[in-house]
């Protein structure tokens, strides 16, 4: 049977902050752990069955996650699992007061993400995917993935975990702005631009630039705005990589 493996993670940065002084994450912890595919764990039977699966409160009892006390002692109350192209998105919530709070799956689950405008995306070729949601007046970031492969290389050229997604995270884009993300929601359709690090609409254009980011989607969808685009890896990246491989060897 085949086994499961975290292939990337985000957590937010009031809870990085928060997490600082007591050491890492339960999404960083996870990837310690592989998981059988043909189990009867949660994230494997959402892959299974291709049904979403909530758990409301992680200490309140769930046998068949592996990772029950992990998850409580790194505070999680709620996790929300459903499944995308590939694998599985997990993601909830903490048991920090100021985190909101959820009581059922709707909570979980405010948008819907496009699986197959994201198995498109990857099809496509694309090396990160942000999924953009309103929330009142402005849009932000409800979930993103990037490449492992990708990440290994930004890390090997920058010497740092920060990614192009990462740093967008950090943007609220305003619903009514001219920028592709706000503009695509409103008219229903898809926008490409080809060299967002030179497109003067493009707020995150500098993190374009700073992150080699080519052609870029953004395609609207019932609850939000779905990018996608392909990070290139610079001479002097490959070159570093390289160098870690046969460094590797020895």
């Amino acid at each position: 049977g085949g086994k499961l493996v975290v292939a990337g993670d985000y957590v937010t940065p009031a809870w990085t902050a928060a997490l600082a002084a007591e050491g890492e994450s339960f999404a960083e912890a996870s990837k310690a752990y592989t998981l059988d595919a043909n189990g009867d764990g949660p994230v494997a039977t959402v892959l299974k069955t291709g049904d979403p699966l909530y758990i409301q409160d992680v200490a309140g009892g769930c046998d068949a996650l592996r990772r029950g006390r992990l998850a409580i002692a790194c505070g999680i109350k709620s996790i929300c699992l459903i499944p995308v192209p590939g694998g599985v998105f997990e993601y909830g919530t903490s048991d920090d007061a100021s985190i909101a709070k959820w009581t059922c799956m709707e909570d979980a689950r405010p948008a819907i993400l496009p699986h197959a405008d994201l198995e498109k995306a990857f099809d496509f070729g694309a090396t990160h995917a942000i999924f953009w949601w309103r929330k009142g007046d402005h849009f932000e970031v409800g979930a993103s993935y990037v490449l492992p492969e990708r990440l290994r290389a930004l890390r090997a050229a920058r010497g740092d975990d920060k990614s192009y997604t990462s740093e967008s995270a950090l943007v609220q884009i305003p619903a009514e702005s001219m920028g592709p993300v706000a503009t695509a929601a409103r008219s229903g359709k898809e926008i490409t631009l080809e060299d967002p690090a030179a497109d003067p609409k493009f707020k995150r254009a500098s993190l374009a630039a700073e992150f080699n980011i080519g052609r870029c989607h953004f395609v609207p969808s019932r609850d939000g705005v779905l990018e996608y685009g392909t990070g290139l890896i610079s001479f002097l990246a490959r070159l570093k990589l390289l160098e870690n491989a046969v460094a590797s060897m020895y």
